[in-house]
């Protein structure tokens, strides 16, 4: 697989966050890429992406959901929990961990936005049944 640059070699890291950055939802790449970080010594990276499969959350890609959007530099989203809300599953937070993350949760990447769900982990599944992912 080629970057922009057709010399330029995307190593396997750069190639399974481009498939996530694609499809946020492929739990097999996530956990292929959570072995890779594994191997190459990053164990919290790992950790990362494990936490992320299990709970089944991912930040929604706000140019896919057909909105307006007021921040075009800040595309990736996390959203509360507001029953009136039709965001997906997979991107409601907590209220408590919602409001916690960084920049009222809006980000340039998707792996921001995820580094930033991860670092509110102890957060978020305390306001969390680890068996159902409902707020509790």
């Amino acid at each position: 697989m080629t970057a922009t640059n057709p010399n330029a070699v995307l190593t396997d890291e750069q190639a399974l966050n481009a498939a996530l950055d694609a499809d946020p939802s492929d739990t097999t790449t996530r956990l292929v890429l959570a072995d890779w970080y594994e191997e190459n010594g990053r164990d919290g990276d790992a950790e990362r992406e494990r936490w992320l499969a299990r709970m089944g959350k991912w930040p929604t890609y706000r140019y896919s959901r057909g909105v307006f959007a007021y921040f075009p530099d800040l595309p990736w989203d996390w959203f509360d929990d507001d029953p009136k809300e039709l965001t997906p599953d997979h991107a409601k937070l907590p209220l408590r961990t919602f409001l916690d993350t960084k920049g009222m949760a809006r980000y340039k990447t998707r792996r921001e936005a995820e580094a930033d769900l991860f670092r509110l982990r102890d957060v978020y599944e305390s306001e969390t049944d680890q068996n159902t992912g409902n707020p509790v």
